[in-house]
């Protein structure tokens, strides 16, 4: 259903994807991962339009949309969710999360710590509920996930691309992902 061939994003002299050549099957749950810099966030730039490649090509349903403005690839039905890590400087993602939760269910108090409202918390319950409504989209769609939580990744994955260096490092089931030596080293670090 997707393809992507010989995807190439140069800014300036650097390669931040440089002949990436993948291929994700109608109805695959896929995951990106790698480490900062890897690569990730252009690769999926490229997919939806936000940026035009410098070369290669991205084949969706047989046609190749590669450099279409991201209105035309999303009526083909590609979308994409934006993360939005946060909106407080310095703040993370969880912290700007329950900030804006607190002042809804909470009166401000400079005296409480933010450990004193454990109900703000995005609990495990919640990972679980949300992985399970990926994995029920997965049986009707194609579905490329970029996640750091390694725990999830691996449980929820049909396969792993590790971007390294704007390249495709390795690919493949979860269980050869972990025990790939060059994965273990750059990325995972155990």
């Amino acid at each position: 259903m997707l393809e992507v061939s010989g995807l190439t994003k140069r800014f300036g002299g650097v390669a931040a994807i440089n002949d990436v050549t993948l291929s994700f099957p109608s109805g695959s749950l896929t995951a990106i991962i790698g480490p900062n810099g890897a690569g990730k966030s252009t690769f999926f730039n490229c997919l939806t339009g936000v940026l035009r490649p410098t070369g290669g090509r991205v084949i969706f349903d047989g046609e190749d949309i590669a450099g279409l403005p991201p209105d035309a690839i999303s009526r083909r039905a590609i979308a994409r969710s934006y993360q939005v890590t946060n909106l407080l400087p310095g703040a993370s993602a969880l912290e700007n999360v329950r900030i804006a939760a607190q002042s809804r269910r909470h009166a401000w108090s400079v005296y409480r710590h933010h450990r004193a409202y454990q109900d703000l918390i995005v609990s495990a319950a919640e990972t679980r509920s949300t992985v399970d409504l990926i994995r029920r989209l997965a049986t009707d769609l194609t579905i490329l996930i970029v996640e750091h939580d390694m725990e999830v990744v691996m449980g929820l994955a049909h396969a792993i691309t590790v971007l390294h260096h704007g390249e495709v490092l390795a690919e493949g089931p979860p269980a050869r992902i972990q025990a790939d030596p060059r994965v273990l080293e750059v990325y995972l670090k155990t």
